[in-house]
C-alpha cells in the first residue's frame, strides 16, 4: 500500500460534511493541459509569511537559472517525451498558480509548451476542464503517481513524484 493510500484513511481534522454526511471540500478539482503562458510565473507556497503573501499562501518566484545537470536532463527528456505527471496548481481569487512541479512549469514556459494540469480552484476558473471527483481519478492522470495524496475539506496537496 502507497503512502497516499495510507494517508486517505486518515480523516483530516478540518473536515467539513454535507448534509448526506459526505466530506464537502471548498474546492473543484479539474485536469487538463493549459497553455503555460496561462498560469503565473509565481509560485504558491504553504508558508504565508514567505515571500509576498498571496490569499492564504506565501509566494516566490518560478526560477529561472536552472543550469544544473538535473534540469538540463529534465528539459531534455521533456522536449524529447513530454510530460510524465502533472503539475498541482491552485487557483484563487488572485489567480492560478502553480504549487508542485514548478521545474516542469519552467521548462513548458521556456518553451511555450502546454503542461498538464492537476487544479485545486476556488473559484471555478476552470470549470470547463474535466472535474475529478476522488484521490483515484487525481492519481490515474500520474505515469509516475506520488508518493504522498492528501485532499481535505480545505487543501489539495501531492508531493514526491518518482
Amino acid at each position: 500500500m502507497r503512502d497516499y493510500q495510507k494517508q486517505s484513511l486518515k480523516k483530516p481534522r478540518n473536515l467539513r460534511l454535507n448534509e448526506a454526511g459526505q466530506e464537502r471540500r471548498t474546492y473543484k478539482i479539474h485536469y487538463g493541459m493549459l497553455p503555460s503562458s496561462e498560469l503565473s510565473k509565481t509560485v504558491v507556497v504553504g508558508n504565508p509569511g514567505y515571500g509576498e503573501p498571496i490569499g492564504k499562501y506565501g509566494s516566490r518566484p518560478v526560477q529561472q537559472d536552472r543550469e544544473t545537470p538535473f534540469f538540463k536532463e529534465l528539459e531534455a527528456s521533456v522536449l524529447k517525451e513530454g510530460f510524465r505527471n502533472p503539475i498541482l496548481c491552485q487557483s484563487i481569487e488572485e489567480g492560478t498558480f502553480s504549487q508542485y512541479g514548478t521545474t516542469r512549469l519552467w521548462v513548458a514556459q521556456k518553451h511555450d509548451l502546454p503542461i498538464p494540469c492537476i487544479i485545486a480552484d476556488t473559484v471555478n476558473r476552470w470549470g470547463h476542464l474535466e472535474e475529478l471527483h476522488d484521490e483515484a481519478e487525481v492519481i490515474s492522470k500520474f505515469t509516475n503517481p506520488p508518493e504522498r495524496l492528501m485532499m481535505t475539506s480545505e487543501e489539495l496537496y501531492f508531493d514526491h513524484c518518482p
